[in-house]
């Protein structure tokens, strides 16, 4: 697999690890299969930066699980999870079983996950689809079909959009805008400066080798101008101080803020990281 799918292995590590805590913010009890060896192994190599490794991917799994237990509440009828990884809420959220839950991702991926799976029973009408989202032809089929499902829609892109660029992320938002049954659009934030920070460190201080590619200037901006704006932003180091989990910088990472070098501190003015529920504009 490429290095962005290989991350859906690591996340499903990190996931395990949190489920395995005492303290912990939720329970995943089918991650630590899915991850498997490779996922294992993918989080032992970032232990050296302590809590700050597989942070986001705890924070994030909270808020979002909260955006869709909140969309369920509010009548959505149709989950449609664009790079779904090894992500397995089908199975561990209370959802109704009326609900229909789309997982797309690349065939490896999907293969993988449906073979770990094979005697799992999801909570919910689920179905995987193996596709390349940059494929736009067969985006564009496989949008089209799940539109005239039952809706309202749901979209959810969970760590997806950073590692496309601008154009990749053009033409999905304004392939999803062209279906009036998605009425939201589960995405994730990362301040610019944080993007070129991230990118700019050295390999050992990366939790994963993927390069992160879309980082807009005027984010909001960006997503209005092709029919998506925001309706909620929750900030994932706010989350994490109200749940006692605060970001900590890795000592290696201190070293370089030592040094004077260009790496954000804790928490820039504004958000840094955030998950955004966006609406159609």
């Amino acid at each position: 697999m490429n290095a962005v799918a290989d991350t859906a292995f690591l996340a499903a590590g990190f996931r395990a690890r949190e489920s395995s805590r005492p303290d912990a913010l939720f329970h995943d009890p089918l991650a630590a299969r899915l991850a498997g060896e490779t996922g294992r192994a993918m989080v032992e190599k970032v232990a050296h930066l302590g809590e700050a490794a597989g942070w986001s991917t705890v924070l994030r799994t909270v808020l979002i699980d909260r955006f869709i237990e909140e969309a369920v509440a509010q009548g959505t009828q149709t989950l449609i999870n664009l790079g779904a990884g090894l992500d397995t809420r089908p199975y561990r959220m209370a959802v109704p079983p009326s609900l229909a839950w789309v997982e797309v991702d690349q065939a490896p991926v999907i293969a993988h996950k449906s073979e770990v799976l094979a005697n799992e029973t999801p909570r919910c009408r689920l179905e995987r689809v193996p596709l390349d989202l940059l494929d736009t032809a067969s985006r564009r089929q496989l949008l089209s079909r799940v539109s005239k499902g039952p809706s309202p829609g749901m979209v959810l892109a969970e760590g997806l959009l950073p590692y496309l660029t601008e154009n990749d992320v053009v033409g999905l938002l304004d392939d999803l805008r062209d279906h009036e049954a998605f009425q939201g659009l589960i995405v994730d934030y990362f301040a610019p400066e944080v993007m070129r920070a991230r990118n700019a460190m050295p390999g050992r201080m990366r939790v994963t080798a993927a390069a992160m590619k879309f980082a807009p200037d005027d984010w909001q901006g960006f997503f209005a101008a092709h029919g998506w704006k925001v309706k909620e932003m929750r900030d994932l180091a706010a989350e994490g101080d109200r749940r006692g989990r605060p970001y900590v910088i890795p000592e290696a990472m201190r070293a370089m803020l030592q040094q004077g070098k260009d790496i954000p501190q804790r928490q820039p003015p504004g958000m840094f990281a955030a998950y955004a529920l966006m609406e159609r504009a």
